[in-house]
């Protein structure tokens, strides 16, 4: 990100990011020389090494306020000091009731700030459009999935991510795995049928690939899409709740670890083509029920509540 000052010569600064999006360093246009050096504990207090130009894009990018200190997250404000909101979350359905770290409404990132920011909200949501049988299908198989300790995760996982992931149900291709050469005929053969399917938008940037998907960053960028086949899960005798697992546990999880672990959301390492971390996500949950609890359905219908945009509060005196 560059940063141009007019007044008294136009000049430009730029800042370079961790992890978090934390503006770590901030360098002159001019000769390339630190300006601003500075590291951040876990919930945003700052060690300063230089400080040499003004700057107030601190802790994960969001801009501090110099009279009282606090990080001005959109919905609300952040105290680095005590690591926690200074208003409750003004969304009541982001408390999971199986989820007791977000029980606390002026908690910071479930009490993970190393791994996890408050980008100001997005969600896990359903697909648009999705017919009641459909729904039905979907909320109860999720709930399944939710049912064991590693489906739990994998759905909180993708609830917390800052990029809008759908979740709905289609028809997907199958790929013909022995196809002629011209001319020639081949009896019998292989086919690829699909269950489920990971789906999400990539660019080429200086050589690396990077996931272009919804965000606070790119509101109008398309989701991630997480799709499963009814008929052909069941043709191949896949349980859908192993379905949504190996998804949402194993391909999903691994371009939302591979983009949130770098600025530039680059994920050069995803395959989609692996099935290794999918394969273990499935064996992870181990036995699913044959029906999802009360308890359950509600947990994930309070997960899959698409979150309402976040209203700006005054500035504090």
């Amino acid at each position: 990100m560059c940063r141009t000052d007019t007044q008294p010569t136009t000049t430009q600064h730029y800042y370079f990011s961790d992890h978090l999006g934390s503006a770590s360093v901030v360098a002159s246009g001019t000769d390339g020389s630190i300006e601003d050096d500075s590291d951040f504990y876990p919930y945003g207090g700052e060690l300063v090494f230089a400080n040499a130009v003004p700057q107030n894009y601190k802790f994960t990018g969001k801009e501090r306020d110099s009279e009282s200190g606090l990080d001005n997250f959109g919905a609300r404000y952040h105290a680095s000091a005590l690591g926690r909101f200074m208003q409750t979350d003004p969304k009541p359905g982001s408390a999971h009731m199986l989820n007791p770290q977000s029980w606390n409404r002026y908690v910071y990132t479930l009490n993970n700030p190393v791994k996890f920011v408050d980008p100001d909200g997005m969600d896990v949501v359903l697909a648009a459009g999705l017919s009641q049988s459909d729904r039905s299908y979907v909320v109860n198989n999720l709930a399944r999935m939710y049912a064991t300790p590693a489906g739990k995760g994998f759905l909180q996982r993708a609830d917390q991510s800052k990029f809008t992931i759908t979740v709905g149900t289609g028809h997907l291709g199958r790929t013909d795995l022995t196809k002629a050469p011209p001319g020639t005929v081949v009896f019998g053969g292989q086919t690829k049928v699909e269950g489920g399917n990971t789906r999400y938008g990539t660019i080429t940037s200086d050589g690396h690939t990077q996931l272009v998907a919804k965000s606070p960053d790119s509101p109008t960028a398309p989701p991630i899409q997480v799709i499963i086949d009814k008929d052909q899960s069941a043709e191949i005798g896949k349980d859908p709740a192993k379905v949504f697992g190996h998804e949402l546990g194993g391909h999903t999880a691994d371009v939302l670890n591979a983009a949130e672990g770098n600025a530039n959301q680059f994920i050069d390492g995803v395959n989609p083509k692996d099935e290794t971390s999918s394969e273990a996500a499935e064996k992870a949950m181990g036995k699913v029920p044959n029906q999802p609890s009360q308890e359950d359905v509600q947990a994930v219908e309070e997960i899959l509540k698409p979150r309402e945009e976040p209203k700006k509060e005054e500035k504090p005196q």
